[in-house]
């Protein structure tokens, strides 16, 4: 019980932190000031950061409230997770690349070592990760994903 306190006042503490960011941050109208892009994200990240450490450390969070939570951590690895496939299919295709010009005669042969094996090994990777975001998406919103 004591511990849980102790994680109430830090939440309160980061949210009063919070509006005090958000009060130097505006000027006498209400708008925001221009500030850097930096610091805007690194604001972000910390009204992100408490807004999730209040939701988790509360006692009466609701599920909706944590599946919420966890639909947006599935959403940053689906992009992750895209962002990454995008880049290896990049290097593979640079790599077929070579190794057609090689085979044309106009690529040095001894330029890539020989990653067919490598390539086909991580397509099978990412294939299982996307199907474990499918079946968790599939598990979190169950018939909201069809019945919106």
């Amino acid at each position: 019980q004591l511990q849980q306190q102790q994680q109430q006042q830090h939440v309160q503490e980061l949210e009063m932190e919070n509006l005090r960011t958000r009060t130097r941050s505006t000027n006498g109208s209400g708008a925001r000031c221009n500030n850097s892009s930096a610091s805007k994200s690194s604001q972000s990240r910390i009204n992100q950061g408490a807004s999730m450490l209040a939701v988790m450390s509360s006692s009466k969070a609701s599920p909706s409230k944590v599946r919420n939570i966890v639909q947006r951590f599935i959403e940053i690895f689906s992009v992750a997770l895209i962002t990454g496939n995008v880049c290896m299919l990049w290097v593979q295709l640079q790599y077929e690349g070579h190794m057609a010009g090689v085979g044309l005669g106009a690529a040095l042969p001894d330029t890539w070592p020989p990653l067919d094996g490598f390539f086909l090994a991580i397509e099978h990777i990412f294939n299982v990760l996307f199907l474990l975001e499918l079946g968790t998406r599939l598990y979190l919103q169950r018939s909201e994903l069809f019945f919106r």
